[in-house]
C-alpha cells in the first residue's frame, strides 16, 4: 500500500486559532483516502510564511520522506508548500529523486504533462501573489511612514497605536531627564532605572545597548525616520520626552560641552532664518533673533547683536527684505543658464558612461553569483550534498547574491531623470529669491551658505553687499541688485544681455 506524508501550514498565528489548520489535515485525509495512501505522518507548521523553505517542520517532513522512502507528499495547496517558485521546483525535485510524489488536495496537479504544467502554473501564481502581496505591504508601510505613523511594533514606553505605556512611558521620559544632566555613566544610569522598575517587554532589566537604543531613537521626541526610505516627519502621535530634552540628552551622550551642538539645536527657529547667518560688524557676532510686543501689543521681530547694549538692533522684515533682495540680484540670467545645462549634460554623459562600465562588471558579479547558485541546487537534488550544508551554503550565496544585486541597482543610470533635474536647478538658479522662500528652515540655512559662504555682515545703518560664492560672481547684477550696476558675464565673455 502506499505511504503519505501530510504538510499543513498557515502564515497567521490567528489561522491556528480559527481551524485553518484542521481543515487543512481533514481535507488532505481525505484526499489521501481516495488516492489509496495511508497516511503515516502529519507535519505542521502554524505561524510560518512560505517565503522561505527554511521551516521547521516543513525541513523534517522532506527529511522524513527522503528516510522512509513515502509515496506522496500531500499539501492542501501549492501555496502551503512554497511561495517561491525556484524554492517550488528545487524541493520538489529533491522529493521526486527519492521516490515522493508532490500532491495537493485541492488542485489538479499530477505526473503527466497537463498535471506538471498545471503545477506550473500554479506554483508561478503562488510566487505572483506572494511578490504583489510584498509590494502592496511595502508601499502602504511607506506612505503611513510619509504621513507620520509608526509603522512598527511600539518601541519601549509606546502601546498599540503609539498610545503611551501608563507604566513604562513616565520611567522612559526620567530615563532622559537623567542622562540629560550627564551625573550618571551608563551602567549607573541603567542601575538607577532598573531600582526604579524600568523593566523591557519581558520584564527583565533593560539590557545596555537597548538603553543607549531607545535614549537615541527620536521616536521618543516625536519624529518619525527611516534610513530605508529616506524619510524623517513629525509623529501623528504624542511623544513621550519634547525635543529640548531629547536633544540635550544627546548633547549630554556626545559628551560635548552645553555651548555646542545643544545650543546650534536651540538657535533653530523657523521664525529666524538668519539667525546666527548674520553677523555683527562691529563685533563679528551672530545675531540673535526674537519677538517682541510693540506698546499697542502688536508682535514684531528683530535681530540684534547681544555683544553691547546699543548696537545692531534691525527689524526682522527689514534684514530679510534686503537679503531676498540680495539674492534676487545673483540670480543667473539666461545666458548662463544655457551653459550650465551644456556643462551638466557633459558631465552627466561622461558619468554615465563610467556608470555603465560599472553595471557591467556588476552584472557579470550577480550572474557568477547565480551559476554557483544553480550549481548548488544540481548537487542537493543529486544527493551530493546533506539538506544542512545545502541550507547553509544557500543562505551564504543568497546575502552575496543580494549584495551583488544592490550593487547593480546603485550603478544604474535613469536617463529620464535627467532633464527634469536639470529643470529644477535651473528654476532655483533662475530666481534665487523665489527658491528662499519656498524652502523650509534647513534647506534655507544649506542653501544660504551655498550662495554667501561667508555669510552676510550687518551694520547700525543696515546689510552690507554680501559677497557670492564662485558660481554666482559671474552672473548678470541689474541696477536693482547689491551692487547697483550692470557687470559683464564672465563665464560667457561677453556683454550682459539686456533683461
Amino acid at each position: 500500500m502506499r505511504t503519505a506524508a501530510i504538510y499543513c501550514r498557515v502564515s497567521d498565528a490567528r489561522q491556528v486559532e480559527n481551524f485553518s489548520l484542521g481543515t487543512q489535515e481533514k481535507t488532505c485525509r481525505e484526499y489521501a483516502e481516495r488516492i489509496g495512501s495511508e497516511v503515516v505522518a502529519v507535519f505542521v507548521d502554524g505561524g510560518e510564511s512560505a517565503k522561505t523553505a527554511d521551516r521547521t517542520q516543513f525541513q523534517r517532513g522532506i527529511t522524513f520522506c527522503r528516510e522512509k522512502q513515502v509515496d506522496d507528499f500531500i499539501v492542501y495547496s501549492l501555496s502551503r508548500f512554497a511561495r517561491d517558485s525556484y524554492d517550488h521546483a528545487i524541493t520538489a525535485a529533491a522529493l521526486k529523486r527519492h521516490g515522493t510524489i508532490l500532491r495537493s488536495a485541492t488542485e489538479p496537479i499530477g505526473e503527466n504533462a497537463a498535471g506538471r504544467l498545471m503545477e506550473d502554473i500554479l506554483a508561478s501564481f503562488a510566487a505572483f501573489d506572494n511578490r504583489a502581496k510584498s509590494e502592496r505591504t511595502t508601499a502602504g508601510m511607506r506612505a503611513a511612514v510619509s504621513a507620520g505613523r509608526w509603522a512598527w511594533q511600539p518601541p519601549l514606553g509606546y502601546a498599540e497605536g503609539m498610545a503611551h505605556d501608563a507604566d513604562r512611558a513616565p520611567l522612559v521620559r526620567r530615563a532622559f531627564e537623567l542622562a540629560a544632566s550627564g551625573d550618571y555613566t551608563g551602567p549607573e544610569l541603567r542601575a538607577r532605572l532598573g531600582d526604579l522598575g524600568l523593566r523591557g517587554r519581558h520584564g527583565n532589566l533593560v539590557a545596555r545597548q537597548t538603553l543607549y537604543a531607545i535614549l537615541r531613537n527620536p521616536i521618543y521626541a516625536g519624529i518619525v525616520r527611516s534610513k530605508k526610505w529616506g524619510i524623517e516627519t513629525d509623529g501623528n502621535f504624542a511623544p513621550i520626552v519634547d525635543r529640548e530634552l531629547f536633544y540635550r540628552a544627546q548633547h549630554a551622550l556626545d559628551g560635548k560641552a552645553t555651548a555646542g551642538r545643544f545650543a546650534e539645536r536651540l538657535r533653530q527657529n523657523p521664525d529666524f532664518p538668519l539667525r546666527g547667518f548674520a553677523s555683527c560688524e562691529t563685533h563679528g557676532k551672530g545675531l540673535s533673533g526674537a519677538w517682541a510686543k510693540s506698546k499697542t501689543g502688536r508682535p514684531y521681530g528683530y535681530y540684534r547683536c547681544l555683544a553691547a547694549s546699543g548696537c545692531v538692533n534691525t527689524r526682522k522684515e527689514k534684514l530679510e527684505g534686503d537679503f531676498e533682495e540680495a539674492l534676487a540680484g545673483f540670480s543667473m540670467p539666461a545666458p548662463v543658464l544655457r551653459l550650465f545645462r551644456e556643462i551638466a549634460l557633459d558631465a552627466w554623459r561622461r558619468e554615465h558612461a563610467d556608470a555603465e562600465l560599472r553595471r557591467e562588471a556588476r552584472s557579470k558579479q550577480v550572474e557568477a553569483i547565480r551559476a554557483r547558485k544553480k550549481r548548488l541546487d544540481q548537487k542537493f537534488v543529486d544527493d551530493e550534498i546533506s539538506a544542512e550544508t545545502y541550507r547553509e551554503q544557500l543562505r551564504r550565496i543568497e546575502s552575496e547574491t543580494d549584495f551583488g544585486v544592490a550593487g547593480l541597482l546603485e550603478a544604474e543610470v535613469d536617463e529620464r531623470t535627467i532633464s527634469a533635474d536639470l529643470a529644477f536647478a535651473e528654476g532655483l538658479l533662475a530666481d534665487l529669491r523665489r527658491a528662499w522662500l519656498g524652502f523650509d528652515l534647513e534647506q534655507k540655512q544649506r542653501f544660504a551658505r551655498i550662495v554667501f559662504p561667508a555669510g552676510i555682515v550687518v551694520a547700525r545703518e543696515g546689510m552690507r553687499p554680501p559677497v557670492p560664492a564662485a558660481p554666482f560672481a559671474g552672473s548678470c547684477k541689474t541696477d536693482g541688485g547689491p551692487n547697483g550696476t550692470r557687470t559683464r558675464v564672465a563665464a560667457l565673455k561677453e556683454p550682459c544681455p539686456d533683461l
